[in-house]
């Protein structure tokens, strides 16, 4: 018969798993935004130095209505790093912009609620959760606080702004011409 196989050799011991590399340092995070600004007859405007506030409107069909108001010490003025005026566009494209920009940004309003996926973890952006619109009671205090100041303006100088062709539009081919069922 054959001899017994001799026993194998132990294993060696394996050797230690290196140290994990530390973690890259958490960015700072932005500044909290301020209380949300709130008006009175009597002291105006809160101070929001140095934010850009971005209103906003769901203006359906995957877009929304926005203006850019740039702060500082005489309050709010044109938006540094936005167009000009109102205007209209997807989501995507104000995120865009908003990146972009040089300041910390508050945006406000049924846009920034309802496309709120679009800004949200973009550094240096805050989107205010509060109700779409403002309560009657705070247009009736702003209307006193431009009136105290003399900045009012007469009904007779507002006119609408339109940002985009409409959704119909009357065939002026056709007006007034008989309907097919008519004859």
């Amino acid at each position: 018969p054959n001899p017994p196989n001799p026993p194998n050799p132990p294993n060696p011991p394996n050797p230690p798993n290196p140290p994990n590399p530390p973690n890259p340092p958490n960015p700072p995070n932005p500044p909290n935004p301020p209380n949300p600004p709130l008006v009175s007859a009597d002291t105006g405007p809160w101070s929001l130095d140095g934010w850009t506030i971005v209103s906003t409107v769901d203006a359906k069909r995957g877009e929304i209505f926005w203006s850019g108001y740039g702060t500082g010490k005489t309050g709010l003025m044109d938006a540094i790093g936005l167009p000009a005026g109102p205007s209209v566009s997807p989501p995507d494209e104000l995120a865009k912009m908003v990146r972009e920009g040089r300041h910390p940004v508050l945006l406000v309003g049924g846009g920034a609620l309802r496309y709120g996926e679009h800004f949200r973890g973009l550094p240096g952006v805050h989107i205010a959760i509060a109700a779409a619109g403002p309560s009657v009671e705070c247009l009736a205090l702003l209307g006193l606080e431009r009136q105290r100041c003399g900045r009012t303006v007469e009904g007779s100088d507002l006119a609408p702004i339109y940002l985009r062709e409409p959704d119909a539009t009357v065939n002026q081919d056709t007006w007034g011409a008989p309907r097919r069922d008519e004859g």
